[in-house]
């Protein structure tokens, strides 16, 4: 069949099942501008996220900096055990606190050497004291942080799940699947 001076092509309608019924008065433009209001918003929400969860483990990262898990108590156990100051292969405590002492503040810097990390570690010290509060309060820090990001992973991620589909049902798109 000739129409308008061209043949005329014809294909097979959709089963009106596929067919969005609501979205029969909506034109071309107005479903192209809010795909691009809906493409602005996740790609803002991204952004958004991102930068939060870059943030929250970079804070997190500091400690495990700032106390590797490389250090080798064990070494520097030995060095103390080693001492002029040792008397009868005890380890001279007040040594091990005063050297822990000079680190802690090296630490906080990231130069640390590990001994203020392993003197609040080392079982025989007085862990819960003064001097290893700052120690357990930024490893409490870091785990928490690193927890807290794994739960935003989880709850962005079906927060996402729900805000695309609204946006999607917004559009006027189909999503569901048969």
């Amino acid at each position: 069949m000739i129409m308008f001076g061209e043949k005329a092509r014809f294909k097979e309608a959709p089963e009106p099942s596929n067919i969005i019924w609501e979205n029969l008065e909506t034109t071309g433009k107005t479903m192209r501008s809010r795909k691009c209001l809906v493409d602005m918003i996740i790609i803002t929400f991204v952004c958004i996220t991102f930068v939060t969860f870059v943030a929250l483990k970079a804070t997190s990262g500091k400690t495990k900096m700032q106390y590797p898990i490389s250090v080798d108590c064990d070494e520097i156990e030995n060095q103390i055990l080693n001492s002029p100051n040792t008397v009868d292969g005890e380890m001279d405590m007040d040594l091990y606190k005063e050297f822990a002492e000079k680190d802690k503040d090296y630490a906080k810097q990231f130069l640390s050497s590990g001994m203020y990390q392993c003197y609040c570690t080392n079982e025989n010290t007085d862990n819960k004291s003064e001097l290893c509060e700052q120690y357990f309060s930024d490893i409490d820090t870091a785990t928490g942080l690193s927890t807290l990001v794994s739960i935003l992973i989880t709850v962005i991620n079906i927060v996402t799940r729900s805000i695309n589909m609204k946006l999607i049902d917004y559009v006027g798109q189909d999503y569901g699947s048969e």
